[in-house]
């Protein structure tokens, strides 16, 4: 029996969901997550690893008539995985924000359903200076067609 190392994970997390008014619905999820792994042979370039991720989302609908809903959400990402092992070798790990916020329509048909979506994201990575990172901007449209 080999022992190649060890693995420990918690997740934590809440989810909330309110209707205040009969035309409105909310909405949010919060999510922590911790992790520590170390190998059976860690040497002084390889130091145990060791993070937390959380993140959020959340959304909010209103529906205008009995067939057309505005939509809003926001997500929020961030892990702290980044290794500061310069010194000694290897500086492994991540870390990053990550931002989206997305608003749309949605209108449904006797046969159909068409929605729009424009969103925005945002994501920094502090662990690659920069790098990685980006800004950008989308726009989703889907046609939903019910067969009889």
């Amino acid at each position: 029996w080999i022992h190649s190392g060890k693995f420990n994970a918690n997740v934590y997390g809440i989810n909330l969901i309110l209707t205040p008014f009969t035309r409105w619905s909310f909405s949010s999820t919060f999510n922590y997550y911790d992790s520590r792994s170390r190998s059976a042979d860690n040497v002084a370039s390889i130091v145990s690893y060791r993070g937390e991720i959380y993140s959020l989302l959340a959304n909010a609908t209103y529906m205008l008539s009995t067939n057309t809903d505005l939509t809003a959400s926001y997500s929020f990402s961030r892990a702290d995985y980044a290794q500061n092992n310069f010194a000694a070798g290897l500086p492994l790990g991540i870390d990053y924000d990550l931002h989206a916020v997305q608003g749309g329509i949605a209108r449904r048909f006797r046969r159909a359903t068409v929605n729009v979506q424009y969103a925005f994201y945002q994501y920094m990575e502090p662990s690659s200076h920069g790098f990685n990172d980006y800004t950008a901007h989308a726009v989703f449209t889907t046609l939903n067609l019910r067969w009889p």
